[in-house]
């Protein structure tokens, strides 16, 4: 199983090659089967990204002593940089000039294919050179006031009360040992119609969209 960070990085690029090389088959089919198997492909690449982003985030922490953690950051945000020169460059390079020899059709399937195998590559080239930290391993469950917590930051961005925290403890944990998933479940419901709940991640996208500039 996925049960340490490390697999989850090499497996979420894993899942990555295969929704560009899904993309890549995508684009040849013809009428309605398009539609449904390229928002299946994105969908899975969207997924994985953003799991490999947290995973990625909590893995550096744990293989990288403290004083190289800063020089990481400065790494990562390099190759992030590259990364978007790369994609909305020179895969639209390529695309143009397979485009112009072969259709567009063919330029897209095959810069698609070519970023998966790229990331194929990567997935390929960690699983030989990425460390294995002895911290790595699974975690235990969260209690119930860590769990009320955390959702709060997540779905709203704020932390919650202290008067939330044990309101909502007591009733997600009636016992130490035991959590009520019903009880969890109107925590997420509740917090997915608070007012901050849309504020938190209507913001977050329009910085993805780039709204300020």
């Amino acid at each position: 199983g996925l049960g340490t960070k490390r697999r989850w990085v090499v497996g979420t690029q894993v899942a990555l090659a295969a929704a560009a090389f899904a993309l890549a088959g995508a684009v040849s089919l013809k009428g309605d089967a398009f539609l449904p198997a390229a928002v299946a492909a994105f969908g899975l690449m969207a997924l994985a990204s953003a799991t490999h982003d947290v995973a990625a985030d909590g893995f550096y922490l744990l293989a990288l002593p403290p004083t190289a953690q800063a020089a990481f950051v400065g790494i990562r945000s390099t190759a992030y940089r590259l990364a978007m020169m790369a994609g909305e460059g020179g895969l639209l390079v390529l695309v143009g000039l397979l485009a112009a020899t072969a259709g567009a059709a063919t330029g897209w399937a095959g810069a698609f294919g070519v970023a998966g195998g790229a990331l194929a590559l990567l997935s390929l080239l960690h699983v030989a050179v990425l460390p294995a930290p002895a911290a790595d391993g699974p975690v235990r469950d969260a209690d119930a006031g860590v769990l009320v917590r955390r959702l709060f930051f997540v779905l709203l961005g704020l932390p919650p009360s202290p008067e939330a925290v044990e309101q909502w403890t007591k009733k997600i944990s009636p016992t130490p040992d035991a959590l009520d998933q019903n009880a969890v479940a109107s925590l997420v419901d509740a917090l997915l119609r608070a007012p901050e709940y849309g504020e938190h991640w209507g913001r977050h996208w329009l910085d993805v969209a780039r709204f300020a500039e």
